[in-house]
C-alpha cells in the first residue's frame, strides 16, 4: 500500500507537476507545519535552557514581523535581515553544543551572515529547498540500530535517489509516449506551470529545458516531506493523541484553503509565514540534537 502511494505520488509529480505542487501545498501544507511544530515542542522543548528559548522565540518573531510586512506592503527587501536572523538562530545554541559542533555553528552562522550580504535571495531558496531533507536528520536523531539504517536507507532513496530520477526528465519522455502529460493542468486558480518554477529553481535555470523536470523532482521531495512529517514522526513519539489540536488543525487548513482558492499567491504568501518558523526553527534544533548528549525520551 505504503508503495504503490508512492508510485503514484512519483507519477503524478512527473504528469501534473502544478497540480501536484499547489493542491498539496494548500492541503497539506499547513498541517504539516503545525504537526512538525509539536512534534519539535515534545521533543526538544525540555532540552533548551529558558534563555535559549526566549532567544530563539524573539528572532522568530523578527521573521514573523518580516515577512507580515513584506506581504502588507508587497516590498521585497528584507531578506538579508531574514537571513541574518536565521544566521542567529545557529547561535542561539551555542552554549549547549559541543567544541565540534560549537565551531560548525560558528562557520555556518558566518556563512549565512556573508550570504545575507551577498545574496540572500539565492541563500533563502536554497535554505527553502533544503528544508525538504529535515525529516532525514530528525529520523537520525529519533532511531538507532538497525531500525535507524533501514530508515536512513529509505529515506535516502525517497527524498534524493527519486527526485533525481525525475529531474533527470526520462520519466517525463516515458509518460509523455503514453499521451499522459499535462504540466500546466491545476485544480486551482495557479497560473501556468513555469510561474511557479521560483519555488524551486534560481532565475537562471528557469528558462532552461530542462527547469519543469527539476521541478517536478522537487515536488516529490517536497510531497515526501509532507508524508514524513504528518504520518512518520508522530509514530516516533509516544503519548496520547488529542483530538483539539487535530481539530485546530483542520479548521485553520480549512481557513486557509479558502483563501488558496481565491488567490493562490495570496495564501501562498501568507502560508509562508507560518512555513518560515517551521523551517528556521528546525536548524538549531537539529544541531542542539546532534550536538548535545540526549538526557530524555
Amino acid at each position: 500500500m505504503v508503495l504503490a502511494l508512492v508510485l503514484f505520488t512519483a507519477v503524478a509529480c512527473v504528469v501534473w507537476p502544478l497540480a501536484t505542487y499547489t493542491t498539496t501545498l494548500a492541503v497539506l501544507g499547513l498541517p504539516h507545519v503545525l504537526v512538525e511544530l509539536r512534534y519539535v515542542q515534545r521533543r526538544f522543548g525540555h532540552r533548551l535552557a529558558r534563555g535559549t528559548a526566549v532567544s530563539m522565540a524573539g528572532l522568530l518573531l523578527l521573521v514573523i514581523g518580516l515577512r507580515v510586512g513584506r506581504n502588507l506592503d508587497g516590498a521585497d527587501s528584507t531578506g538579508a535581515i531574514e537571513l541574518a536572523a536565521i544566521a542567529f538562530l545557529l547561535l542561539t545554541v551555542f552554549p549547549a553544543l559541543g567544541w565540534r559542533w560549537r565551531g560548525a555553528s560558528l562557520l555556518l552562522a558566518a556563512a549565512g551572515l556573508a550570504a545575507a550580504a551577498l545574496s540572500p535571495a539565492h541563500a533563502l531558496l536554497l535554505l527553502a529547498v533544503a528544508h525538504n531533507f529535515t525529516p532525514i536528520g530528525f529520523l537520525a536523531e529519533a532511531l538507532s540500530g538497525r531500525r535507524r539504517r533501514n530508515a536512513l536507507t529509505v529515506a535516502c532513496a525517497l527524498f534524493i535517489g527519486v527526485p533525481l530520477l525525475i529531474a533527470t526528465g526520462v520519466p517525463f519522455e516515458v509518460l509523455s509516449l503514453l499521451g499522459w502529460t499535462a504540466p500546466d493542468f491545476s485544480l486551482l486558480p495557479t497560473g501556468p506551470l513555469a510561474s511557479h518554477f521560483g519555488t524551486y529553481l534560481p532565475p537562471s535555470w528557469r528558462g532552461e529545458a530542462w527547469a519543469g523536470h527539476a521541478f517536478s523532482g522537487a515536488v516529490f521531495a517536497q510531497c515526501m516531506h509532507y508524508a514524513a512529517v504528518l504520518h512518520v514522526l508522530p509514530r516516533l513519539q509516544s503519548g496520547v493523541r488529542t483530538p483539539s489540536f487535530y481539530g485546530f488543525v483542520a479548521l485553520a487548513t480549512a481557513g486557509l484553503f479558502a483563501l488558496f482558492f481565491l488567490d493562490f499567491n495570496d495564501g501562498r504568501r501568507w502560508y509562508g509565514v507560518a512555513a518560515s518558523v517551521h523551517a528556521w526553527v528546525e536548524l538549531p534544533i537539529l544541531m542542539l540534537a546532534f550536538g548535545t548528549v540526549r538526557t530524555g525520551p
